[in-house]
């Protein structure tokens, strides 16, 4: 938490959505065959997640009312997950889960930061190129096509050791 010119904490927040455990746990293994290959990586304690949005916010949850009045008017919908794919930045590299159907997540970000994003789950990130080129033959071997059901999204708040914190769920209206 940081504190604005006037003295007053600044809170930092994350909004995600959260796969369900099946999901979460082969992303978690994912990253421990990636850390045995390459070992230590930016992103490797990270728990698998979709990120919307991350702020900065004064007035510790004046945005969120604003954010849950904008989901609660939202359905759940399903998400599908498969393959891996690749962002380049720069000269560094991220591997990711790719969800290949995007108009769900699409409306989200539109209606909170009125952009598109491309929604994905890191598997690693800022990897070089001998790396990437690594991590990538390593997956090869594996696979990924699966669905869950999104109800929620999560906000995360940052604790004062730097660490992102489960802060409360905000749901989508009831079908």
């Amino acid at each position: 938490m940081k504190t604005s010119i006037i003295a007053q904490p600044l809170y930092h927040e994350f909004i995600v959505i959260s796969p369900d455990e099946p999901i979460s746990k082969y992303v978690a293994y994912l990253k421990l065959c990636v850390k045995k290959l390459i070992g230590h990586f930016e992103s490797e304690f990270s728990k698998a997640h979709i990120s919307l949005l991350s702020y900065e916010d004064l007035h510790n949850d004046n945005l969120l009312y604003l954010i849950e009045s904008h989901i609660s008017q939202l359905a759940p919908f399903e998400l599908y997950v498969k393959d891996f794919a690749v962002f380049k930045h720069g000269d560094k590299y991220t591997i990711y889960i790719d969800i290949p159907y995007r108009w769900s997540i699409s409306k989200i970000t539109e209606r909170l930061i009125h952009k598109n994003i491309i929604p994905h789950i890191t598997i690693a990130k800022n990897l070089t190129r001998a790396e990437c080129d690594k991590v990538l033959q390593m997956l090869k071997s594996k696979s990924i096509s699966a669905r869950f059901s999104c109800k929620y999204i999560t906000v995360l708040k940052r604790t004062p050791g730097n660490k992102w914190k489960n802060y409360l769920n905000l749901w989508f209206k009831s079908r």
